[in-house]
């Protein structure tokens, strides 16, 4: 059997718990854009979303540290 997995890009701004836990319990993932602040990284990380496309890397390689990961 073949699997899938279903993929969306949002803007960080608007993930929201319910946005983050909606789109688990769906089977979907979400990849949040753009969040280029630590603050904004640490939110995404909190709501435990998996995967994120940012513009600052650097930002994201020290919040990842942080957190262990």
């Amino acid at each position: 059997s073949a699997l899938a997995q279903i993929a969306f890009s949002y803007d960080h701004e608007f993930v929201t718990p319910a946005v983050a836990e909606t789109t688990r319990l769906a089977g979907l993932a979400l990849w949040p854009w753009a969040p280029n602040e630590p603050d904004e990284i640490r939110r995404m990380l909190q709501l435990g979303i998996p995967a994120l496309m940012t513009d600052r890397p650097d930002i994201l390689n020290q919040v990842l540290h942080e957190f262990k990961i």
